[in-house]
C-alpha cells in the first residue's frame, strides 16, 4: 500500500505559516523601500532602475523555484512582490527617456496637473498589465492586491488627466467615492463568477478567494471617498448609521468578516460624530470617549463569538448569499453620475471667483470705495487682501 504524497506546504487559511509569509513578504518590500529612499538622489533614475530590476529578478527567481518545489502560495506572493516594483521602474523609464517632467511649467498639455497625472495614469496602465500577466501565469490571490490598487489608482489618475486642476472640488471627491465604489463592484463581479464555476462543479482560475482583496481595498477606498466628502455633507452625515448597518447586513449575507470589520467602524464613527458633534454641550468628552472605547471593545467580543452563529442563521446551510448584480452596479453608476453633474457647480464656482477677483482687483487700482459684494459671488475663498497691487 502506497503511502500518501506529504504535502509541502500547510493549507491556506489564517495559520502560522501564512502570517510567516506576509512578515516575510512586508520585509522585503521593507528593505526594498528603505534601500531606495536612502539612496535615492544617488543613485538617479539608471540605478533606481537597476535595483528595481536586480529585486525583480531575484523574486521571479524565487518564485519559479518555490512553484517547482510545490510551494504555491508563497510563489504567488514572491511573484507579487515582484509586480510591485514595476511603478519603480517604469518612473525610472519615463525619467530617462524625458516623459516624465523635470519641471511642471512645460508639457504637451496646459495644465501642469494633467501633465504629471498622465505620466501617473502610464505607470498605473504598466503596472496593471505587468500584474494581469503575472496573474495569467500564476494565477493565486496574492496577485489580486496589486490589480485592485491599480483598477482604483487609474481611475483617479485617469479623471485628474481628463479634468485637470480646474475641476478640484466636489467632482474629485465624488469620484473618489466612485472609483472605490468600481472596486466594490468588480469584487462582486469575481464573487458571481466563482459561485458560478461551483456550481458547474469546474475549478475557478487561480488559488484561494479572489475577490478577498478587491473587496478590501475597495471598501478603504469607499471610506476614504466617504471621509473626503464628510465637510459637504451636512444633514447627509445622519447616512452613515445607514450605511453602517448596511455593511453589517452584507458581512451576514456574504460571510464576510471585512464587511463587518467597516460596518462596525462605520457605527461607531457615527456615534463619536454624535458626542463631538451633538452632545458634547450635554456631556463631559473624556467620560463620552470612554464609554464608546468599552463599548467598541464589548461588541468586537460579542460579535467574534456570534458571528459564524449569525451567518448560519442568515444564509441557514448555503456557504453564503451573493449580492444582486444591480446591488454592487447601481451604488458606482449612481456616484458617477453625480460626479459628472458636479462639473457644472465646480465650472461656475471658478468662473465666480475669477469674477470677484478681477473686480477687487479693478477697484483697488482705481481708487474707488470699498464695495460689499454679493454672498453669490465671493465663493469659498477670501478676495485678495487690499495690499495687492
Amino acid at each position: 500500500m502506497e503511502a500518501a504524497p506529504v504535502q509541502a506546504e500547510a493549507a491556506r487559511g489564517f495559520n502560522s505559516v501564512t502570517v510567516a509569509y506576509a512578515i516575510g513578504a512586508m520585509l522585503v518590500v521593507f528593505s526594498a523601500i528603505w534601500f531606495l529612499a536612502d539612496n535615492w538622489h544617488s543613485l538617479g533614475p539608471w540605478g533606481v532602475l537597476a535595483v528595481a530590476l536586480v529585486y525583480g529578478g531575484f523574486l521571479v527567481g524565487s518564485s519559479m523555484w518555490l512553484e517547482l518545489h510545490g510551494f504555491r502560495q508563497a510563489s504567488s506572493i514572491a511573484l507579487m512582490l515582484a509586480v510591485t516594483l514595476v511603478p519603480v521602474a517604469a518612473w525610472s523609464l519615463e525619467v530617462v527617456t524625458g516623459l516624465w517632467p523635470a519641471g511642471v511649467e512645460n508639457g504637451w498639455l496646459d495644465d501642469s496637473t494633467q501633465w504629471i497625472s498622465v505620466c501617473w495614469l502610464i505607470v498605473d496602465l504598466v503596472t496593471l498589465l505587468a500584474a494581469l500577466l503575472a496573474f495569467d501565469w500564476r494565477p493565486g490571490a496574492a496577485l489580486t492586491i496589486p490589480l485592485a490598487v491599480m483598477l482604483w489608482s487609474l481611475g483617479l489618475h485617469l479623471s485628474r488627466a481628463v479634468a485637470g486642476e480646474s475641476l478640484v472640488g466636489s467632482f474629485d471627491q465624488w469620484l473618489m467615492l466612485a472609483n472605490g465604489l468600481l472596486v466594490c463592484a468588480v469584487a462582486g463581479e469575481i464573487d458571481r463568477w466563482q459561485a458560478r464555476a461551483r456550481t458547474r462543479g469546474s475549478q475557478c482560475v487561480g488559488d484561494g478567494d479572489l475577490a478577498l482583496f478587491f473587496w478590501q481595498i475597495g471598501l478603504l477606498a469607499f471610506a476614504i471617498g466617504y471621509m473626503s466628502l464628510w465637510t459637504r455633507a451636512g444633514a447627509w452625515r445622519h447616512l452613515m448609521i445607514v450605511v453602517a448597518l448596511i455593511l453589517v447586513m452584507f458581512s451576514l449575507l456574504l460571510n464576510r468578516r471585512t464587511h463587518l470589520v467597516y460596518g462596525m467602524l462605520a457605527l461607531f464613527g457615527y456615534l463619536t460624530f454624535l458626542a463631538l458633534d451633538v452632545f458634547r454641550r450635554y456631556l463631559s468628552l473624556p467620560l463620552v470617549l470612554a464609554v464608546l472605547g468599552i463599548l467598541l471593545i464589548l461588541t468586537t467580543v460579542w460579535i467574534q463569538r456570534r458571528f459564524p452563529r449569525l451567518v448560519e442563521r442568515v444564509n441557514g446551510e448555503r456557504e453564503g448569499a451573493l449580492l444582486p448584480p444591480l446591488v454592487t452596479r447601481g451604488p458606482f453608476i449612481l456616484t458617477f453620475a453625480i460626479a459628472m453633474l458636479s462639473i457644472v457647480d465646480v465650472k461656475e464656482d471658478t468662473q465666480k471667483l475669477a469674477f470677484a477677483r478681477q473686480l477687487r482687483i479693478m477697484q483697488l487700482h482705481s481708487g474707488a470705495a470699498r464695495v460689499r459684494y454679493p454672498r453669490a459671488i465671493t465663493v469659498g475663498r477670501p478676495l485678495p487682501s487690499a495690499g495687492v497691487h
